[in-house]
């Protein structure tokens, strides 16, 4: 697994359980949110116009 670090560019994968129009898209980390033991990512699609960020898991996603 790669260091993932604020800023880092990510594919978000086609099998995400979010909507349909952001997978595949590409994207940056834009923080971190404490999930049981351990955290979870939180990522900003390109061209979206979202208001909050994706909250992904890293299986969710590949670093580019």
């Amino acid at each position: 697994m790669a260091n993932i670090s604020l800023g880092t560019e990510v594919q978000i994968a086609k099998t995400a359980t979010i909507p349909t129009r952001y997978q595949g898209r590409t994207g940056f980390v834009v923080g971190t949110v404490k999930a049981g033991r351990g955290f979870k990512y939180e990522v900003e699609p390109v061209g979206g116009r979202r208001v909050t960020p994706l909250v992904l898991s890293t299986r969710q996603f590949d670093v580019l």
